[in-house]
């Protein structure tokens, strides 16, 4: 984490998948600054957050976020 930003690079592409990225926005200790598919296999979210103890938060939410919303 840099100055309140996590880089998120993940192993799918977010063709398809925006609901992912907008359940990640609408949890009330994170917004997404940016997002974008690198190609079929890649993507990078750009994330901000306060602190520290919120990005634990994040960590433990984003596997209930993901068995919802992407088949990978």
């Amino acid at each position: 984490m840099y100055n309140g930003r996590i880089a998120c690079t993940c192993g799918f592409s977010l063709k398809g998948r925006m609901a992912f990225v907008d359940a990640i926005d609408k949890l009330p200790y994170v917004s997404v600054e940016e997002s974008n598919s690198i190609d079929e296999d890649m993507s990078h979210i750009i994330l901000r957050i306060e602190d520290n103890k919120n990005a634990v938060r994040l960590i433990e939410d984003l596997p209930e976020l993901m068995e919802h919303l992407i088949n990978v």
